[in-house]
């Protein structure tokens, strides 16, 4: 369990750095928010650029048909290596919390170039095998307001427009429920292809990315009454968490 909170403080750590990195790629601009092709564009070119330590994939698609992808880094991405932890993140499962759909996409660039060159990000990928999904609801990210003339998505990812996917079904209470036999909605094409990576995978840890306020949620934040404050939900690794 130790291993497991150690593995989770140096991502974090690395994830509060990406801030002082230089960008390389001059045609990707860094200053607005990107359609999910520029996005695969980008890792494609991470790939090109580190072909033994990047994988790009994609757990399946949208509702509307647009691909699910996630880059993998790992200092030996073609090999399962026996006791290698699993990690991932997953950003902008409510469509229009767009902050940690960027910091993963920097997080890319900065574990990937620094690697070799600052010690705690060589170790890190070298000792994990980290996934990275910028997007849970593109769909949503793209419905968050129109293009502008030349076809790039606004700057203004604001309001709650974009919040759920096409559907208009909220992907982050559309899992199943320890404590309630019947889901409000359907389980969503998104929702269906983020259980299947999960159960396909052992992810020994994970972390999905908001954007509004300043909450840490653990596993697992409800009760058999559903109560939404005045009750503490204890998770079985709840010491490790604190």
């Amino acid at each position: 369990m130790r291993a497991k909170s150690n593995i989770f403080s140096r991502v974090l750590h690395c994830l509060l750095l990406i801030g002082v990195v230089t960008c390389e790629w001059q045609d990707f601009d860094f200053s607005r928010y990107h359609h999910q092709d520029d996005i695969k564009k980008l890792f494609d070119s991470y790939v090109e650029k580190f072909p033994t330590l990047a994988k790009i994939g994609s757990i399946g698609k949208s509702g509307q048909g647009r691909e699910m992808y996630y880059i993998q880094i790992t200092d030996q991405v073609d090999t399962a290596e026996p006791g290698e932890p699993m990690f991932k993140y997953v950003a902008n499962i409510h469509g229009n919390e767009v902050v940690g759909r960027q910091l993963v996409v920097y997080l890319t660039q900065y574990l990937l170039e620094n690697y070799g060159k600052d010690e705690r990000v060589t170790n890190l990928v070298d000792t994990t095998n980290i996934f990275l999904m910028p997007s849970a609801n593109p769909d949503g990210f793209e419905s968050t307001s129109p293009a502008t003339a030349d076809d790039q998505v606004s700057q203004l990812c604001v309001g709650v427009r974009g919040r759920t996917n096409a559907a208009g079904v909220d992907l982050n209470r559309n899992f199943p429920d320890q404590f309630r036999a019947r889901q409000n909605d359907p389980i969503q094409p998104e929702t269906a292809n983020l259980i299947q990576w999960i159960e396909k995978n052992a992810f020994v840890l994970s972390a999905n990315l908001h954007g509004g306020s300043v909450v840490a949620s653990y596993p697992y934040d409800d009760s058999v009454r559903h109560l939404q404050r005045g009750m503490y939900s204890p998770a079985p690794d709840d010491a490790i968490f604190k």
